[in-house]
């Protein structure tokens, strides 16, 4: 049978060794299709996404939190000297954690600019 290109497909029926092969991968495709291992992972894969989707949005929100507070603490106030930056989490850290967690980069950073103590 010639396709848009010209060439023939081997059909499943021939008894080339290509139409062999063709029938043979259908066929093993199909029985893992069906298989109950297949049907385990895939549920499996399924609960495990949404699990870490809900993981991460959990900590996503925490991180908003611990932003919140140290953006107040950040704001100067009469008296004291320095500068703090605040590293504000980034929205599609919901997917994946980068070098903004754990021993990657600070969250803020601070100077101080008083005497030596």
């Amino acid at each position: 049978m010639p396709t848009a290109s010209g060439r023939s497909v081997p059909s499943p029926n021939s008894a080339t060794p290509a139409g062999l092969v063709w029938l043979i991968a259908c066929k093993e495709l199909l029985d893992h299709l069906l298989s109950l291992k297949f049907h385990v992972c895939v549920v499996a894969m399924a609960i495990l996404l949404g699990l870490s989707g809900f993981v991460m949005y959990r900590d996503y929100q925490l991180r908003l939190e611990n932003f919140a507070v140290m953006r107040e603490r950040a704001k100067p106030r009469p008296g004291e000297a320095g500068l703090m930056a605040v590293v504000e989490p980034r929205p599609l850290s919901v997917f994946a954690k980068g070098l903004e967690v754990g021993e990657g980069l600070p969250d803020c950073v601070g100077t101080s600019h008083g005497p030596p103590g």
